[in-house]
């Protein structure tokens, strides 16, 4: 009888261990959630900033900041401080001033991105030639990242969270690939990278799934096709 009634206990225990077990894996995946929630929340507009500045197109300026009105300066440096926000712990790891880096999001928008030969970093690659280093993959991801939310706030929307929301994910892959392709080409363009916008077709309609960063994710994607595939760099002969 004390032998059943061990093994009774010991299966009740067993059964409510699993529980806790399940309950746990679910409460862990709701705090990621939060967690993931809570960053997108600080990267992108609030509401009353989309209501603000719903509509304002700054890229018809080429966002240049002597051609904008004062509100559409107001919503150009919201979008570079909310991209430093977003890059930030990775910058002070690598010792780079939020000063320095907004102005170099400015350079590449602004058509000051001279890549002059003389300074070129250049260097072996596998073969005989050698490969020039045109920018780093996380300077370009933020320069897409400005691009990508501008033209989305110049439409009404926020984010691609809210435009996957909006439109479905079919719908906002048609989106981005015929309001964001022209536009990420012209960034490449800036940086002596046009040969790589061959791939935008099959690149830009990924971004959909990656709510936090997806201009960073496009550069990683255009640095596996460059001349040294995945080296942190966009690199061209």
């Amino acid at each position: 009888m004390h032998i059943k009634l061990r093994k009774f206990i010991a299966s009740i225990l067993a059964f409510v261990l699993s529980i806790s077990v399940v309950g746990f894996k679910e409460i862990s995946k709701i705090y990621a959630y939060e967690s993931n929630k809570s960053e997108i929340d600080r990267i992108v507009l609030t509401n009353n900033e989309l209501t603000t500045y719903k509509g304002l197109d700054i890229a018809k300026h080429q966002y240049d900041m002597t051609k904008m009105n004062e509100k559409e300066r107001d919503l150009y440096n919201i979008l570079l401080e909310k991209e430093y926000e977003r890059q930030e712990s990775s910058l002070d790891k690598q010792g780079v001033s939020k000063e320095e880096f907004i102005n170099e999001l400015k350079m590449i928008l602004g058509n000051d991105y001279l890549v002059k030969q003389d300074s070129m970093i250049k260097y072996k690659a596998k073969g005989k030639k050698k490969a020039t280093r045109l920018i780093s993959v996380g300077a370009l991801g933020s320069a897409l990242n400005i691009v990508i939310t501008a033209t989305l706030i110049a439409t009404g929307v926020g984010s691609i969270g809210e435009l996957v929301k909006k439109l479905g994910k079919q719908g906002a892959k048609k989106w981005v690939k015929k309001h964001l392709s022209s536009k990420i080409v012209s960034v490449l363009t800036r940086v002596g990278a046009k040969t790589l916008g061959k791939w935008i077709g099959s690149f830009v309609v990924s971004i959909i799934d990656t709510y936090l960063d997806p201009g960073t994710f496009l550069a990683k994607k255009f640095d596996s096709v460059d001349i040294v595939p995945n080296s942190g760099y966009i690199e061209l002969w």
